[in-house]
Protein backbone atom coordinates (compact mmCIF):
# COMPACT_ATOMS: atom_id res chain seq x y z
CA UNK A 1 0.00 0.00 0.00
CA UNK A 2 1.33 3.43 -0.82
CA UNK A 3 2.38 5.59 2.09
CA UNK A 4 -0.03 8.26 0.91
CA UNK A 5 -3.10 6.11 1.43
CA UNK A 6 -1.79 4.55 4.63
CA UNK A 7 -1.03 7.89 6.24
CA UNK A 8 -4.41 9.24 5.16
CA UNK A 9 -6.16 6.40 6.93
CA UNK A 10 -4.12 6.93 10.08
CA UNK A 11 -4.81 10.66 9.98
CA UNK A 12 -8.53 10.02 9.71
CA UNK A 13 -8.33 7.57 12.59
CA UNK A 14 -6.53 10.12 14.73
CA UNK A 15 -8.97 12.84 13.73
CA UNK A 16 -11.95 10.76 14.80
CA UNK A 17 -10.29 10.25 18.17
CA UNK A 18 -9.44 13.92 18.55
CA UNK A 19 -13.00 15.06 17.82
CA UNK A 20 -14.28 13.19 20.87
CA UNK A 21 -11.30 13.59 23.15
CA UNK A 22 -11.04 16.00 26.05
CA UNK A 23 -7.27 15.82 26.10
CA UNK A 24 -5.14 18.85 25.28
CA UNK A 25 -2.87 17.01 22.87
CA UNK A 26 -2.97 14.17 20.39
CA UNK A 27 -0.57 11.64 18.97
CA UNK A 28 -0.52 8.56 16.77
CA UNK A 29 2.10 6.31 15.26
CA UNK A 30 2.59 5.45 11.60
CA UNK A 31 4.73 2.42 10.81
CA UNK A 32 6.66 2.57 7.54
CA UNK A 33 8.73 -0.56 7.02
CA UNK A 34 10.74 -1.01 10.20
CA UNK A 35 10.35 2.62 11.22
CA UNK A 36 7.89 4.05 13.71
CA UNK A 37 6.95 7.66 13.11
CA UNK A 38 5.05 9.50 15.81
CA UNK A 39 2.79 12.41 14.88
CA UNK A 40 1.93 14.75 17.74
CA UNK A 41 0.12 18.04 18.08
CA UNK A 42 -1.79 20.29 20.43
CA UNK A 43 -5.45 21.21 20.44
CA UNK A 44 -5.46 24.98 20.45
CA UNK A 45 -8.72 26.68 21.30
CA UNK A 46 -8.60 29.55 18.84
CA UNK A 47 -11.64 30.98 17.09
CA UNK A 48 -10.15 33.64 14.83
CA UNK A 49 -10.85 33.22 11.12
CA UNK A 50 -7.16 33.71 10.41
CA UNK A 51 -6.31 30.69 12.57
CA UNK A 52 -8.98 28.61 10.88
CA UNK A 53 -7.63 29.43 7.43
CA UNK A 54 -4.10 28.74 8.60
CA UNK A 55 -5.11 25.28 9.79
CA UNK A 56 -6.74 24.37 6.50
CA UNK A 57 -3.87 25.78 4.45
CA UNK A 58 -1.18 23.93 6.38
CA UNK A 59 -3.13 20.70 6.38
CA UNK A 60 -3.66 20.93 2.63
CA UNK A 61 -0.01 21.73 1.98
CA UNK A 62 1.01 18.70 3.99
CA UNK A 63 -1.31 16.47 2.00
CA UNK A 64 0.10 17.75 -1.28
CA UNK A 65 3.47 16.28 -0.33
CA UNK A 66 2.03 12.78 0.01
CA UNK A 67 2.75 11.64 -3.54
CA UNK A 68 5.44 9.07 -2.91
CA UNK A 69 5.89 5.39 -2.15
CA UNK A 70 6.79 3.68 1.10
CA UNK A 71 10.57 3.70 0.77
CA UNK A 72 11.10 7.32 -0.21
CA UNK A 73 12.59 9.82 2.20
CA UNK A 74 10.06 12.51 1.34
CA UNK A 75 8.00 11.20 4.24
CA UNK A 76 10.22 13.35 6.45
CA UNK A 77 8.85 16.45 4.72
CA UNK A 78 5.33 15.24 5.35
CA UNK A 79 6.08 14.63 9.01
CA UNK A 80 7.48 18.11 9.48
CA UNK A 81 4.45 19.71 7.87
CA UNK A 82 1.96 17.61 9.77
CA UNK A 83 3.62 18.51 13.06
CA UNK A 84 2.81 22.14 12.32
CA UNK A 85 -0.89 21.34 11.99
CA UNK A 86 -2.02 21.96 15.56
CA UNK A 87 -5.25 23.90 15.12
CA UNK A 88 -7.62 20.97 15.44
CA UNK A 89 -10.51 23.06 16.70
CA UNK A 90 -11.26 23.30 12.96
CA UNK A 91 -10.87 19.61 12.32
CA UNK A 92 -14.08 19.30 10.30
CA UNK A 93 -12.74 21.74 7.73
CA UNK A 94 -9.50 19.79 7.61
CA UNK A 95 -11.43 16.57 7.04
CA UNK A 96 -13.21 18.19 4.11
CA UNK A 97 -9.88 19.24 2.64
CA UNK A 98 -8.56 15.71 3.04
CA UNK A 99 -11.64 14.17 1.44
CA UNK A 100 -11.42 16.54 -1.51
CA UNK A 101 -7.73 15.88 -2.01
CA UNK A 102 -8.07 12.11 -1.71
CA UNK A 103 -11.08 11.90 -4.02
CA UNK A 104 -9.28 13.89 -6.69
CA UNK A 105 -6.13 11.77 -6.42
CA UNK A 106 -7.93 8.44 -6.52
CA UNK A 107 -10.42 9.16 -9.29
CA UNK A 108 -8.33 11.67 -11.27
CA UNK A 109 -11.47 13.68 -11.80
CA UNK A 110 -11.62 16.62 -14.14
CA UNK A 111 -11.06 19.96 -12.40
CA UNK A 112 -12.52 23.37 -13.14
CA UNK A 113 -10.95 26.81 -13.02
CA UNK A 114 -11.43 30.25 -14.55
CA UNK A 115 -9.03 31.92 -16.94
CA UNK A 116 -9.40 35.53 -15.88
CA UNK A 117 -9.43 38.49 -18.21
CA UNK A 118 -6.23 40.48 -18.69
CA UNK A 119 -4.50 42.48 -21.41
CA UNK A 120 -4.55 39.40 -23.69
CA UNK A 121 -8.17 38.40 -23.03
CA UNK A 122 -11.17 40.67 -22.56
CA UNK A 123 -13.44 38.26 -20.68
CA UNK A 124 -13.27 35.49 -18.12
CA UNK A 125 -13.31 31.99 -19.63
CA UNK A 126 -14.60 28.74 -18.16
CA UNK A 127 -11.78 26.19 -18.15
CA UNK A 128 -11.13 22.57 -17.24
CA UNK A 129 -8.10 20.38 -16.70
CA UNK A 130 -7.32 16.84 -15.53
CA UNK A 131 -3.87 16.76 -13.94
CA UNK A 132 -1.61 19.02 -11.93
CA UNK A 133 1.73 19.37 -13.67
CA UNK A 134 4.48 19.67 -11.06
CA UNK A 135 7.93 18.60 -12.22
CA UNK A 136 8.91 16.32 -15.06
CA UNK A 137 10.07 12.93 -13.83
CA UNK A 138 8.41 13.03 -10.42
CA UNK A 139 5.94 10.39 -9.33
CA UNK A 140 2.37 11.17 -10.36
CA UNK A 141 3.31 13.85 -12.87
CA UNK A 142 1.70 13.43 -16.33
CA UNK A 143 5.02 12.98 -18.13
CA UNK A 144 3.21 11.44 -21.09
CA UNK A 145 2.44 15.00 -22.21
CA UNK A 146 6.15 15.69 -22.67
CA UNK A 147 6.57 12.38 -24.46
CA UNK A 148 3.82 13.31 -26.93
CA UNK A 149 5.52 16.64 -27.64
CA UNK A 150 8.55 14.60 -28.73
CA UNK A 151 10.43 17.89 -28.70
CA UNK A 152 13.57 16.60 -30.39
CA UNK A 153 11.86 13.97 -32.54
CA UNK A 154 13.70 11.05 -30.99
CA UNK A 155 11.33 9.60 -28.39
CA UNK A 156 11.22 5.83 -28.79
CA UNK A 157 8.13 4.05 -30.13
CA UNK A 158 7.26 2.27 -26.89
CA UNK A 159 7.21 5.53 -24.93
CA UNK A 160 5.15 7.24 -27.63
CA UNK A 161 2.66 4.36 -27.67
CA UNK A 162 2.17 4.54 -23.91
CA UNK A 163 1.65 8.30 -24.16
CA UNK A 164 -0.85 7.80 -26.99
CA UNK A 165 -2.86 5.41 -24.84
CA UNK A 166 -2.83 7.78 -21.87
CA UNK A 167 -4.09 10.75 -23.86
CA UNK A 168 -6.83 8.79 -25.63
CA UNK A 169 -8.13 7.56 -22.28
CA UNK A 170 -8.20 11.04 -20.76
CA UNK A 171 -9.91 12.63 -23.77
CA UNK A 172 -12.53 9.91 -23.99
CA UNK A 173 -13.39 10.50 -20.34
CA UNK A 174 -13.23 14.30 -20.10
CA UNK A 175 -14.63 15.60 -23.39
CA UNK A 176 -18.08 14.00 -22.93
CA UNK A 177 -18.19 15.48 -19.41
CA UNK A 178 -17.58 18.96 -20.80
CA UNK A 179 -20.24 18.39 -23.45
CA UNK A 180 -22.80 17.37 -20.82
CA UNK A 181 -21.98 20.39 -18.66
CA UNK A 182 -22.63 22.85 -21.50
CA UNK A 183 -25.32 20.95 -23.40
CA UNK A 184 -24.38 22.27 -26.82
CA UNK A 185 -22.48 21.08 -29.87
CA UNK A 186 -18.84 22.01 -29.49
CA UNK A 187 -16.33 22.66 -32.25
CA UNK A 188 -12.96 21.40 -31.04
CA UNK A 189 -9.90 23.51 -31.84
CA UNK A 190 -6.33 22.93 -30.72
CA UNK A 191 -3.67 25.41 -29.64
CA UNK A 192 -0.98 25.25 -32.35
CA UNK A 193 2.55 24.33 -31.37
CA UNK A 194 5.06 27.16 -31.15
CA UNK A 195 6.67 26.67 -34.54
CA UNK A 196 5.07 26.68 -37.99
CA UNK A 197 3.18 23.49 -38.85
CA UNK A 198 5.79 22.55 -41.45
CA UNK A 199 8.52 22.57 -38.80
CA UNK A 200 7.28 19.37 -37.16
CA UNK A 201 7.48 15.76 -38.28
CA UNK A 202 4.45 13.47 -38.07
CA UNK A 203 5.57 11.93 -34.79
CA UNK A 204 5.71 15.44 -33.26
CA UNK A 205 2.08 16.14 -34.16
CA UNK A 206 0.54 13.28 -32.21
CA UNK A 207 -1.28 15.52 -29.73
CA UNK A 208 -3.43 17.19 -32.37
CA UNK A 209 -3.87 14.02 -34.39
CA UNK A 210 -5.09 12.09 -31.36
CA UNK A 211 -7.57 14.82 -30.46
CA UNK A 212 -8.86 14.74 -34.03
CA UNK A 213 -9.23 10.97 -33.92
CA UNK A 214 -11.08 10.96 -30.59
CA UNK A 215 -13.39 13.83 -31.55
CA UNK A 216 -14.42 12.05 -34.75
CA UNK A 217 -15.74 9.18 -32.65
CA UNK A 218 -17.68 11.29 -30.14
CA UNK A 219 -21.20 12.60 -30.67
CA UNK A 220 -21.95 16.28 -30.18
CA UNK A 221 -18.54 17.46 -31.35
CA UNK A 222 -17.34 18.99 -34.60
CA UNK A 223 -13.75 18.46 -35.64
CA UNK A 224 -12.09 21.85 -35.91
CA UNK A 225 -8.56 20.70 -35.15
CA UNK A 226 -7.33 22.31 -38.37
CA UNK A 227 -9.08 25.64 -37.78
CA UNK A 228 -5.94 27.22 -36.24
CA UNK A 229 -2.69 26.63 -38.15
CA UNK A 230 0.60 28.26 -37.18
CA UNK A 231 2.47 29.55 -40.23
CA UNK A 232 5.07 31.78 -38.54
CA UNK A 233 7.45 30.56 -35.86
CA UNK A 234 7.11 31.77 -32.28
CA UNK A 235 9.37 31.11 -29.33
CA UNK A 236 8.93 27.76 -27.59
CA UNK A 237 8.29 29.33 -24.20
CA UNK A 238 8.80 26.32 -21.91
CA UNK A 239 12.17 25.60 -23.58
CA UNK A 240 13.41 29.18 -23.73
CA UNK A 241 15.41 29.23 -20.50
CA UNK A 242 17.21 26.03 -21.40
CA UNK A 243 18.34 27.54 -24.70
CA UNK A 244 16.08 25.44 -26.92
CA UNK A 245 13.34 28.03 -27.45
CA UNK A 246 14.34 28.56 -31.05
CA UNK A 247 13.45 31.59 -33.14
CA UNK A 248 10.32 33.70 -33.08
CA UNK A 249 8.77 36.12 -30.61
CA UNK A 250 7.73 35.51 -27.03
CA UNK A 251 3.99 36.00 -26.41
CA UNK A 252 2.60 39.46 -27.07
CA UNK A 253 -0.96 40.71 -27.43
CA UNK A 254 -2.27 39.53 -30.79
CA UNK A 255 0.48 36.98 -31.49
CA UNK A 256 -2.03 34.28 -32.44
CA UNK A 257 -3.67 36.38 -35.14
CA UNK A 258 -0.25 37.52 -36.37
CA UNK A 259 1.26 34.03 -36.66
CA UNK A 260 -1.71 31.73 -37.34
CA UNK A 261 -4.30 31.23 -40.03
CA UNK A 262 -7.72 30.99 -38.39
CA UNK A 263 -10.52 29.44 -40.41
CA UNK A 264 -13.74 31.38 -41.00
CA UNK A 265 -15.51 28.19 -39.89
CA UNK A 266 -15.12 29.28 -36.27
CA UNK A 267 -17.63 32.08 -36.84
CA UNK A 268 -20.81 31.58 -34.83
CA UNK A 269 -19.51 28.38 -33.24
CA UNK A 270 -19.21 27.34 -29.60
CA UNK A 271 -15.54 26.41 -29.40
CA UNK A 272 -13.80 23.96 -27.10
CA UNK A 273 -10.15 25.01 -27.27
CA UNK A 274 -7.65 22.35 -26.15
CA UNK A 275 -4.04 22.65 -25.06
CA UNK A 276 -1.69 20.15 -23.45
CA UNK A 277 -0.60 22.27 -20.47
CA UNK A 278 -1.99 25.57 -19.17
CA UNK A 279 0.46 27.86 -17.42
CA UNK A 280 -0.88 31.03 -15.85
CA UNK A 281 1.06 34.10 -16.89
CA UNK A 282 2.40 32.78 -20.19
CA UNK A 283 -0.74 34.06 -21.96
CA UNK A 284 -0.52 31.83 -25.03
CA UNK A 285 -3.94 30.36 -24.29
CA UNK A 286 -5.47 33.69 -23.35
CA UNK A 287 -4.34 35.21 -26.63
CA UNK A 288 -5.67 32.26 -28.63
CA UNK A 289 -9.07 32.47 -26.92
CA UNK A 290 -9.28 36.16 -27.78
CA UNK A 291 -8.24 35.45 -31.37
CA UNK A 292 -11.13 33.00 -31.77
CA UNK A 293 -13.58 35.50 -30.31
CA UNK A 294 -12.24 38.25 -32.58
CA UNK A 295 -12.78 35.93 -35.54
CA UNK A 296 -16.45 35.54 -34.69
CA UNK A 297 -16.61 32.53 -32.36
CA UNK A 298 -19.85 32.57 -30.39
CA UNK A 299 -18.14 31.34 -27.22
CA UNK A 300 -14.93 29.62 -26.13
CA UNK A 301 -14.50 26.99 -23.43
CA UNK A 302 -10.97 25.90 -22.58
CA UNK A 303 -9.58 22.48 -21.68
CA UNK A 304 -6.00 21.49 -20.84
CA UNK A 305 -4.81 18.01 -20.07
CA UNK A 306 -2.74 19.52 -17.26
CA UNK A 307 -2.29 22.79 -15.42
CA UNK A 308 1.02 23.86 -13.96
CA UNK A 309 1.12 23.67 -10.20
CA UNK A 310 3.15 26.08 -8.06
CA UNK A 311 6.76 25.69 -9.24
CA UNK A 312 5.68 25.13 -12.84
CA UNK A 313 7.28 23.07 -15.56
CA UNK A 314 10.83 21.85 -15.14
CA UNK A 315 12.90 22.47 -18.22
CA UNK A 316 13.54 19.36 -20.31
CA UNK A 317 17.16 18.48 -21.02
CA UNK A 318 17.89 17.09 -24.43
CA UNK A 319 17.52 13.30 -24.30
CA UNK A 320 19.93 10.73 -25.69
CA UNK A 321 19.05 9.90 -29.29
CA UNK A 322 17.42 6.50 -29.71
CA UNK A 323 17.16 5.24 -33.27
CA UNK A 324 13.78 3.55 -33.42
CA UNK A 325 11.56 3.02 -36.43
CA UNK A 326 8.30 4.97 -36.14
CA UNK A 327 6.38 2.69 -38.50
CA UNK A 328 4.61 0.93 -35.63
CA UNK A 329 2.84 4.08 -34.41
CA UNK A 330 -0.95 3.92 -34.73
CA UNK A 331 -1.16 7.43 -36.24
Amino acid sequence: MKTKRYVELRILEAIEYIKYSDEDSWSFVVRVGDKKICFTGEKIEESELEKKNEAIERFTEALELMDFSVDKVQIIELINDLKVVKLFKYINECINELDSFRDNEITNTMNTFTITSNEFLNRNTQAYYRYDYTTYGTEGNPDFINHLKNQFGDTNVSTLQNAVNELIKVLQEDLPKIKSLHNTNLTVCVIPRAKAESHYSDNQKLFKRLISSVVDKLSGFTNGTSHMIRNINTRTTHMNRSGYGGDGDMPYVGITKATCKISSDVRGKDILLIDDIYTKGVNIDEDAIQALLDNGAKSVIFYAVAKTFKGGIKQIVRPQVINDDDDDLPF
